[in-house]
């Protein structure tokens, strides 16, 4: 069966997690600590292609600097052999620049993902009329990001960002808030990732309201282990023909949708 994993953390070739790591809260040491053992695992689990986010902040970072590290993410990438797929960092407090910088990653490095677009955490600022901007100019260029935010947030977000595609990243507490208010918009897809994938029955129930076409699979590792990531799907009451779509199915729909 496809696997594609649609949330993964992309430690770079000839680094360690650790030290990335330096800028979180809670810096620790991961079972996977470098690059060619985060392959390794993902392969381990079954996945056949994967989506490489840069966890790493973006605060008071320059243009320049932002132009850097989005070509190491692309270099990266390609250091994979096709298995990873990259994920542009961008600053929406730049402004025009960082639409700029979207138009740099979408035509000269060919990433159709942005993210993780976490506000608490790496700079990131909800709500302000250049993260607005940046998220529209996204839907133009047909990028899809992964934001990651309060349910309480998902009603302004679905109001604004009527156009494009939207993967929200974790369920965020209350998974029935969640889908009630992605009901409403058609255009946000569930990436169910990191802890929330083992619980089988929200799983199960977010499939039976939103239907499997809205739900994307992501491990989030190293948060998670994408060995069991996998199988908390496989095991969840629901047919092969939706663990297929949650797989691969929904992400290749998104994927198409990139193709300009």
């Amino acid at each position: 069966m496809e696997i594609i994993d649609a949330h993964t953390n992309l430690c770079f070739p000839g680094e360690r997690w650790s030290d990335d790591m330096s800028q979180w809260p809670t810096p620790g040491l991961s079972l996977w600590p470098t690059f060619e053992s985060r392959l390794a695992v993902l392969r381990e689990a079954g996945v056949t292609q994967a989506v490489a986010v840069r966890a790493e902040s973006v605060e008071g970072i320059s243009y320049e600097a932002l132009v850097a590290r989005n070509r190491r993410i692309a270099e990266a990438c390609r250091a994979s052999g096709g298995f990873l797929l990259p994920c542009a960092s961008v600053q929406p407090a730049l402004g025009e620049q960082a639409c700029a910088l979207l138009r740099y990653c979408r035509e000269e490095l060919d990433m159709r993902f942005i993210g993780e677009m976490l506000d608490r955490w790496l700079g990131y600022e909800w709500g302000t009329e250049e993260y607005w901007q940046v998220l529209q100019e996204a839907a133009r260029l047909r990028m899809v990001p992964l934001i990651h935010c309060d349910n309480e947030r998902l009603p302004e977000l679905g109001e604004r960002c009527r156009f494009g595609k939207i993967m929200l990243a974790h369920y965020m507490r209350s998974i029935e808030q969640r889908v009630e208010v992605m009901l409403r918009y058609p255009n946000l897809y569930l990436l169910i990732s990191s802890s929330d994938i083992a619980r089988a029955t929200e799983l199960t129930w977010a499939i039976r309201m939103l239907g499997a076409e809205r739900v994307v699979f992501g491990s989030d590792m190293s948060a998670t282990d994408p060995v069991i990531a996998v199988a908390c799907v496989q095991r969840a009451k629901i047919s092969e023909q939706e663990k297929q779509q949650v797989f691969a199915g929904t992400f290749h729909a998104i994927w198409e949708w990139t193709e300009v």
